[in-house]
């Protein structure tokens, strides 16, 4: 069910939870309007308003510490995306000072396959949390390789080949942060514990709204809480949907790469 709502856009997310909250409180109204005593239906009526206030707080917080921590993760993913590009920058800045130009051509080159592929066939995995293949996996691995053979080609190390390891070290680090992030995701107890409050909640707004002829107000609160649902669980997918990981520092690195001429 889960996989099936994080592949829904936001908008069906939305119709979707109001429907649900909407038909739970009309089907509460209905029942509490069927009870035959005055005398009992308003005791229903009005244990259920008394009940909304306590139902509603935990519902809210609930809310808030899942859109947190769904939130958190978001910023994660970007600020790994950020520390990708700067590494991946960093990474050619260093290369081009060496004297290989050889070394140059061959570092650079496979670091611009790398964030070629990065960028265009990555996305779809990390949206869905697979990263146990990535796309980039060989070009990253071929990438890595190079950097090292170029850096200790001659068995010394310079301050040159040193930025280029350490920027090496760094954009591996930032790629594992992103694979990290991408398989972040709510637990199934707090995606239950929202999904049961939210629930009791709508129960308990279509009782308390049995006495009332026209309850628009019961309707409005379906639409607030579905989203607000439909806003967390879009936030828990970092790298998919309408609110998601911006991966514009990596794409324009990598098209700063492809339009500078490589030395041969």
């Amino acid at each position: 069910m889960l996989e099936l709502v994080h592949k829904s856009s936001w908008w069906l997310l939305i119709v979707v939870w109001f429907v649900f909250f909407a038909a739970l409180s009309l089907v509460s109204r209905y029942a509490v309007r069927r009870v035959q005593s005055t005398q009992r239906r308003d005791e229903l009526t009005d244990y259920a308003a008394k009940t909304l206030s306590p139902i509603g707080a935990t519902f809210a917080f609930l809310i808030g510490f899942a859109a947190t921590m769904t939130w958190t993760a978001m910023s994660a993913g970007q600020e790994a995306v950020d520390a990708q590009a700067t590494s991946a920058q960093q990474l050619a800045w260093a290369t081009k000072s060496i004297s290989d130009k050889a070394g140059i051509a061959r570092v650079i080159g496979d670091l611009d396959r790398y964030l070629a592929v990065a960028v265009d066939g990555d996305g779809a995995f990390l949206a869905r949390g697979d990263v146990a293949a990535l796309p980039s996996a060989p070009a990253f691995d071929t990438l890595q390789h190079s950097v090292h053979s170029v850096a200790y080609a001659k068995g010394t190390t310079t301050p040159e080949a040193n930025a280029m390891t350490t920027a090496a070290a760094a954009l591996t680090a930032a790629q594992a942060k992103v694979s990290a992030v991408a398989q972040r995701s709510l637990p199934p107890l707090m995606t239950g514990l929202l999904i049961a409050s939210g629930a009791l909640l709508a129960v308990a707004m279509g009782a308390a709204a049995a006495v009332v002829s026209r309850p628009y107000l019961m309707y409005g609160w379906a639409a607030v809480s579905a989203i607000a649902l439909a806003l967390v669980f879009t936030l828990d997918v970092p790298f998919r949907g309408a609110i998601s990981v911006n991966t514009g520092p990596l794409v324009a690195v990598s098209d700063g790469l492809g339009a500078e001429p490589l030395d041969r």
